[in-house]
């Protein structure tokens, strides 16, 4: 992320909302003939038109990976989505939003969670810190909600709360994450770790894993916090409860809500401990979401 990021995504705004701009773009595109399956795995205006007009096969499939309820429909193009012979969205919740936004014109609507492998981690303790430790991993991008977080952190630590605060990732919004760190005082117990290879590594060593964000399409982020036995919360985004279920903490979308949740949490350790003996061994059943993905590619 830097300056020349934000040109290239208004140029390619400009291209992708201009039909004429987008029709003389994909043109451009070699051909291809003789395919069984054609796969879009991103709703992107270009990559969407270049399998459509630019690849023969006998059937066509295309990936959402958003939040259906925080686009409309000139963005999701229903029109173009009927072409296909699927349309796949990453959860249930998302499929079940697409099927309502197009008030019944989309058919061929399925879902299919994103492949979790199993985390591989080590004994080592990449975190040493006595106090009650959370961590998010995630871009820092405005959607995270990071930097609301730090607010909400800010008046519990006010109150008189101790605790750490660890960030792994990068993203645009790093600087202003920083700053606000700075205005509110946290330089002591908020941590920005950067991009790690393997951010299990680090989520392993504490007591819970906060994912505090305006809107996530399904969250992987927690599914592999869990598979190394770390409680997690979560904000209410359209597939939260699909996601967690009682396994942990889903809080109302707001400021308010992340507050009152975390601070129970950090009172009453009990609610910890009830939530890691339910996600004791949990495993991501990845042979399910091959099989579905294997008859998603073989129906007609």
């Amino acid at each position: 992320y830097n300056s020349f990021y934000f040109f290239k995504r208004a140029i390619r705004r400009l291209i992708t909302r201009s039909a004429f701009l987008l029709r003389k773009v994909v043109n451009k595109f070699k051909s291809f003939d003789g395919y069984d399956v054609a796969i879009c795995y991103t709703q992107d205006p270009i990559c969407r038109e270049y399998v459509l007009q630019r690849v023969k096969a006998k059937k066509k499939i295309i990936f959402l990976h958003n939040d259906i309820t925080k686009m409309n429909k000139k963005e999701l193009a229903i029109d173009r989505l009927k072409m296909f012979n699927k349309v796949v969205c990453v959860s249930k919740s998302c499929a079940q939003a697409l099927e309502e936004l197009s008030n019944g014109e989309l058919n061929n609507v399925e879902y299919l969670y994103n492949f979790c492998p199993q985390t591989n981690i080590s004994t080592t303790k990449q975190i040493k810190d006595d106090n009650f430790k959370i961590i998010s991993a995630s871009r820092l991008t405005p959607e995270k909600g990071i930097e609301r977080f730090l607010h909400v952190l800010a008046k519990l630590k006010n109150e008189g709360f101790n605790f750490s605060y660890y960030v792994v990732g990068n993203g645009v919004c790093k600087s202003k994450i920083e700053k606000t760190i700075k205005n509110n005082n946290l330089e002591s117990c908020v941590h920005l770790l950067g991009y790690k290879k393997n951010p299990a590594e680090y989520i392993k060593d504490c007591d819970l894993f906060v994912l505090p964000s305006f809107h996530e399409s399904f969250g992987m982020v927690l599914i592999e916090a869990m598979q190394v036995g770390v409680p997690c919360f979560t904000t209410n985004t359209i597939s939260a409860k699909e996601v967690m279920g009682d396994k942990g903490f889903v809080c109302e979308n707001s400021c308010d809500g992340i507050y009152k949740t975390l601070k129970l949490i950090i009172e009453d350790k009990n609610l910890l401990e009830q939530k890691k003996k339910l996600i004791k061994n949990f495993k991501f059943d990845n042979n399910q979401i091959k099989e579905k993905f294997l008859n998603i590619l073989k129906k007609n």
